[in-house]
């Protein structure tokens, strides 16, 4: 009985904290709204117009919801499984699902580009950064993990501009670095309060796994409006997922069967974590610009923080609250543009 109340307690929590988070993140999509109803009252003509941006709007704001939950869930999941196995598993699964559902649909028509493009984000993206994430979310807090994420953000914005020579407007770079005040806020905290000796070594694997992910991502940027989305996804999680088991069977040794709580998490991960998040953040970037599609990275850990204080009773200090402030407002400046 106390279990019961106890569990029913943490799920509304959970859900209250959701609904004031949508309420947030909403205020700073509220100018785009309005600006989207102008444009129906303007000229009926541009209606679909106004659908296209809904319908963009509502995937950026699960985005946000799916990229703030899935670093608790992992962790949830990391308490019974082995971390290379578990992410390994994770996108097996997903990439499996997606190709079944390819093949009853007949869509199954990869070209030389896409399995290019496919193979090399499921190194660049999932093996490597993911494989770095699963082991070091072993030692660090959840909302760190998610904080540290944001800087994927800022990396694909620089290796847009270096490799691809695209720039990013001004006040998207205000935006930019208003959020990463935010970041450097909650990172000092979360380093000054921590004890652990191979800290320094857990942040910079942490450091090294974002690159190869800014990387892919600013490369998909280029290639996205060229290449079968589908069979993109498909290639990226089982290439990624592949490459962690197998490195998982030479490394790893314990428990590898997935059951009650690291199963639940297995499932999640697999589903919202990856199919729903990778299909959604490909189709974003055919459709906005790269600085406005990661930008999802600055609001997660806000989420990350709140569900890690919920389940996992990481206290909030006053630093986190002031840099997840900061890290909305800069969203919402970049939204704007």
């Amino acid at each position: 009985m106390q279990f019961a109340l106890y569990f029913i307690t943490k799920i509304t929590i959970l859900q209250i904290t959701i609904f004031l988070l949508n309420l947030i993140t909403g205020l700073g999509l509220i100018l785009e709204i309005q600006h989207m109803c102008e444009i129906v009252k303007g000229n009926k003509m541009q209606s679909m117009q106004f659908i296209k941006k809904a319908r963009n709007t509502l995937l950026f704001v699960s985005l946000c919801m799916i990229g703030g939950t899935t670093y608790a869930v992992q962790k949830l999941g990391l308490a019974e499984g082995l971390p290379l196995w578990s992410a390994g598993m994770r996108f097996l699964l997903a990439g499996s699902i997606m190709a079944g559902y390819s093949f009853y649909k007949k869509t199954w028509k990869p070209d030389s580009a896409t399995i290019s493009a496919g193979a090399q984000y499921g190194i660049l993206y999932f093996a490597i950064p993911f494989g770095i994430i699963y082991w070091v979310g072993q030692y660090l807090p959840s909302g760190l993990l998610s904080v540290l994420s944001a800087s994927v953000s800022i990396f694909s914005i620089i290796f847009n501009y270096t490799f691809f020579k695209v720039k990013t407007t001004k006040t998207q770079m205000y935006g930019i670095f208003l959020s990463l005040g935010g970041i450097i806020i909650i990172f000092l905290q979360s380093i000054l309060l921590s004890y652990e000796s191979n800290m320094m070594l857990y942040l910079l694997a942490c450091t090294v796994a974002y690159i190869g992910a800014a990387y892919s991502t600013a490369s998909l940027k280029h290639k996205v409006t060229n290449i079968n989305q589908l069979c993109f996804n498909i290639i990226a999680l089982l290439t990624g997922g592949g490459i962690l088991c197998v490195f998982s069977l030479i490394v790893e040794h314990g428990n590898r069967v997935f059951v009650g709580v690291s199963l639940i998490a297995l499932i999640y991960l697999a589903i919202a974590g990856s199919m729903l998040s990778t299909r959604i953040t490909t189709f974003l970037m055919s459709q906005w610009d790269i600085a406005k599609v990661t930008s999802y990275r600055y609001i997660s850990p806000v989420i990350s923080l709140l569900v890690g204080f919920v389940f996992w009773r990481e206290m909030l200090s006053f630093h986190e609250i002031v840099g997840a402030l900061f890290i909305i407002s800069g969203t919402i400046v970049i939204n704007r543009n």
